[in-house]
């Protein structure tokens, strides 16, 4: 019987053993996903800043041509207000 008791006593401590295995396999998966998903967030985040940057340049340079333009317009506008 003490035999029996020492073989269902292993195969307790195997399963408890296997249990916590599994639990730290388990947490490892939901932790590598985790990780994963926010890098993929991160990637989207900096694709979308990089557009918006993109954009602001472009913004940035039409504003400056646009000011460019009212200028040489207020130019002309005087020159023909002096030539009149």
């Amino acid at each position: 019987m003490d035999s029996k008791h020492k073989h269902f006593d292993h195969q307790v401590d195997t399963h408890k053993k296997d249990q916590k295995d599994r639990h730290e396999k388990d947490q490892e998966y939901v932790k590598e996903r985790f990780q994963s998903k926010i890098h993929l967030q991160k990637e989207k985040i900096e694709d979308e800043n990089s557009a918006l940057m993109e954009q602001s340049m472009d913004i940035d340079q039409h504003i400056a041509l646009f000011r460019k333009d009212m200028i040489n317009n207020q130019i002309d506008e005087q020159k023909f207000k002096i030539e009149d």
